[in-house]
């Protein structure tokens, strides 16, 4: 076994403690550095509103229903409010206090997990650089990051799973029972794939275990129809083409073989070299991969099954994704960078540059880091900014149903940040489908209301007022071709308008 104190003497000795917290915190703010932050975006439409509903329940009157079925899931949303609540800070600031917490979790649970499967450190922190340095990679088609650019439940449940793992490999099952079922608690979509996994790892033969595979094909002999029930669930469901794997891009197919044959191959490599838990973890992890592609093949591809493609079984790839670049990063630590600085910053430079300039370009009209209490030039976020301060609490706003896909808005959420109820848009307000079915109607007639919304006038508005309610609304500025020019507008900037429905 290699000396990690003579061959890396850069990196801190195993069972140093201080020296490993300090090393993750100065890796943590490289994470944060290169991949950025940013509040009340994409899946925080669903947990940023529940967070604040629980800390004040006279907001969102008219539309709770569409983000708190989900919220409830996971303790998360309630932990949030709760340390707002007894730590005085404002809500923003405890969320990105939270988000490092996730960061620094993740990179720990790596670290230890590494220092499982390989056997100097020069190889266990380049494994741990390496995830650092690849967060927000997409994984597959699934349409998830390694880790988000923003506070998530999946982080929090990602950590509590690898440190299960690295329990499992030391015998210490209770321990790593107690971890999964804090991941299923945190994230009851992410957590079953922990279990699941456990349960390969602890699988004896590996010959059953690849038979095991076979098991998703019966389910196509299955004589249950379980489609969609109703043409609202069929068009929720539609949206979101990483459901369905025959809509999936040629390059996201490679995306999916590609992790098993490395896996494969990293397993071998690991034999070969006497690294019995490496070996372990990839090989299993290449057959994980393949049954949850046999599974989600089956649920996903034929008819019949389409009600159960929201189950989402390629989901697994996160954990297959996040683990493959953690032992990639371990390999190459162990045999091309050894431990010399120069070869770390040619490695590492460069990965972290690209990353940094895909999140640039992602969210250019916003701060890389959007610090709590700092003002963000916005015109977006200056109006929800607005609504929050100068409409009341029972305003109910109708907006394009594909708003968070507009130009400069960056994927803000309106709900998290105007504290205000909104009709339901299409793209993260489809998620009742699962949570509430009896509702995903609700969520149909309001989407389908607004369908030619760049069509809409005046009288357009006031039919959605007699509808639905709704009686202030959030239009895009088009010059002279103003949709909203005959409302009374209290709040206009260069980008949009804020108006009452008379």
């Amino acid at each position: 076994m290699t000396n990690s104190n003579t061959t890396n003497s850069n990196l801190p000795p195993r069972g140093n403690r201080i020296a490993d917290v300090v090393f993750l915190i100065l890796i943590t703010i490289l994470a944060l550095a290169v991949h950025g932050y940013h509040y009340g975006i994409e899946d925080e439409a669903i947990y940023l509103p529940a967070i604040k509903k629980y800390l004040d329940p006279s907001l969102y009157p008219f539309d709770s229903f569409f983000f708190l079925p989900q919220a409830n899931l996971s303790v998360v949303p309630k932990l949030i409010s709760l340390l707002a609540q007894i730590t005085f800070l404002p809500l923003a600031w405890v969320v990105f206090i939270a988000h490092l917490l996730s960061l620094f979790l993740i990179l720990a649970a790596c670290l230890r997990l590494s220092r499982k499967c390989f056997d100097d450190a020069g190889a266990q922190w380049a494994a741990v650089v390496m995830v650092a340095a690849l967060m927000t990679l997409p994984v597959a088609g699934t349409a998830l990051y390694l880790v988000d650019q923003h506070l998530h439940q999946r982080s929090l449940a990602t950590a509590a799973i690898l440190w299960s793992l690295s329990e499992l490999l030391d015998g210490r099952y209770y321990r790593a029972g107690a971890g999964l079922i804090i991941a299923l608690l945190i994230h009851p979509m992410m957590g079953p794939f922990g279990v699941a996994f456990a349960a390969f790892l602890l699988w004896r033969s590996g010959k059953q275990l690849l038979a095991f595979c076979i098991i998703p094909l019966s389910l196509a002999l299955l004589p249950f129809d379980l489609r969609a029930p109703s043409a609202a669930w069929h068009e929720a469901a539609s949206i979101c083409s990483h459901y369905y794997l025959l809509r999936w891009e040629w390059y996201e197919w490679i995306g999916i073989f590609a992790p098993l044959v490395l896996l494969t191959l990293f397993g071998y490599l690991a034999r070969r070299n006497g690294l019995k838990e490496l070996h372990r973890m990839s090989w299993r992890l290449a057959v994980f991969g393949l049954f949850f592609f046999v599974l989600a093949a089956v649920l996903t591809i034929p008819a019949r099954f389409e009600r159960a493609v929201p189950f989402e079984p390629m989901r697994a790839f996160h954990l297959v994704y996040l683990a493959m670049f953690m032992f990639a990063g371990g390999l190459m630590g162990r045999w091309v960078l050894k431990g010399r600085p120069g070869r770390w910053l040619i490695l590492f430079a460069p990965l972290c540059v690209v990353m940094f300039l895909v999140q640039r370009q992602l969210f250019s009209a916003s701060p890389h880091i959007e610090i709590p209490g700092i003002a963000r030039k916005n015109d977006w976020l200056e109006a929800f900014d607005w609504i929050r301060q100068n409409t009341p609490r029972d305003a109910k706003f109708a907006l394009d149903p594909n708003y968070l896909a507009s130009p400069g808005l960056d994927y803000h959420v309106f709900r998290g940040l105007a504290e205000r109820s909104m009709l339901a848009d299409r793209i993260k307000d489809r998620a009742v489908q699962n949570t509430a079915p009896a509702l995903v109607q609700i969520w149909f007639e309001q989407v389908k209301a607004r369908e030619r919304w760049k069509d809409f006038g005046s009288e357009d508005f006031r039919r959605l007022k007699k509808d639905f309610g709704a009686n202030w609304v959030v239009v895009e500025n088009r010059g002279a071709a103003n949709p909203a020019a005959e409302l009374d507008c209290p709040h206009r900037n260069e980008m949009v308008s804020v108006c009452k429905i008379d």
